[in-house]
């Protein structure tokens, strides 16, 4: 490979690990919106509830798809661990 493709692709690299982190994030991020909004919308008393969070995230953790989101997350933070450290 010529010098030109190695200075591009640890950026690239770098820039997938981005990515999948943002992913990631903006999707527990719409999830935890969205789960509280459907206990909200049950009973708008619940908007007064101090402990509702506790209860997403219960809901959260015990869902399949918050850990797959969680492991997109990990995967980006390490892809550009190792894409530094390759610099």
């Amino acid at each position: 490979m010529s010098n030109k493709h190695k200075a591009i692709l640890p950026k690239l690299i770098q820039s997938l690990g981005k990515l999948l982190l943002i992913i990631g994030s903006l999707l527990l991020t719409f999830k935890f919106t969205y789960l509280e909004w459907q206990i909200i919308s049950e009973n708008f008393l619940n908007l007064f509830n101090p402990f509702i969070h506790y209860q997403i995230l219960i809901g959260m953790l015990v869902s399949l798809d918050t850990w797959v989101l969680f492991l997109i997350s990990i995967m980006g933070i390490s892809i550009m661990s190792i894409s530094k450290e390759g610099q």
